[in-house]
């Protein structure tokens, strides 16, 4: 049976648009944004709109995040250009993925193919990658340049806790216990 989705809104007293999510159970979910959101003590006002299907939501959700620019929405924003993978530490980038944007250029090829297969298979390296770059980059800020943890937090969208335990390397993923 197809589930009733809501796509709820969240705004601050000047009436900016914070966030915008969907959800089966809007109170729930906003329990969890005020656990987790360094950014919900902002939040004053609230709106529902209520789907037939969570694929419908999901689409609208899509629609209003890109057209709506909602400060807090980082996942659905516009897309990264491949393009701009290539910055200046690309040969940082786990291997098959430092070729990415030749995906750009050209026809369709079996070679393309093959990269965007190779591509798929490096996730977890690069996610990896990520993890260990961001948590360089908040170490250094923090020892360097003296930005505390609470600096941090609003901008990364966490409490500070969180970019406390980012330093430290901690993942908020659980890991597998031996045997698993």
């Amino acid at each position: 049976m197809a589930e009733r989705t809501a796509l709820y809104r969240l705004y601050d007293a000047a009436g900016r648009l914070l966030y915008v999510g969907i959800t089966d159970n809007p109170e729930r979910r906003w329990r969890q944004h005020a656990r987790d959101k360094a950014w919900w003590s902002d939040v004053e006002d609230r709106s529902c709109e209520w789907f037939d299907t969570r694929g419908q939501a999901e689409r609208h959700e899509r629609e209003v995040v890109q057209n709506e620019s909602p400060l807090h929405n980082e996942l659905l924003r516009a897309p990264i250009r491949l393009p701009e993978l290539g910055g200046s530490q690309a040969g940082d980038i786990p291997a098959p993925l430092d070729g990415l944007t030749c995906l750009l250029e050209g026809p369709e090829t079996i070679e393309q193919a093959k990269l965007l297969a190779e591509a798929l298979n490096a996730l977890p390296d690069l996610q990896k990658w990520l993890r260990e770059r961001r948590q360089h980059v908040v170490k250094t800020l923090n020892q360097r340049d003296g930005i505390s943890y609470t600096d941090m937090a609003p901008a990364l969208g966490v409490k500070p806790e969180r970019v406390s335990g980012i330093a430290r390397g901690h993942s908020r993923t659980p890991r597998k216990k031996a045997g698993e």
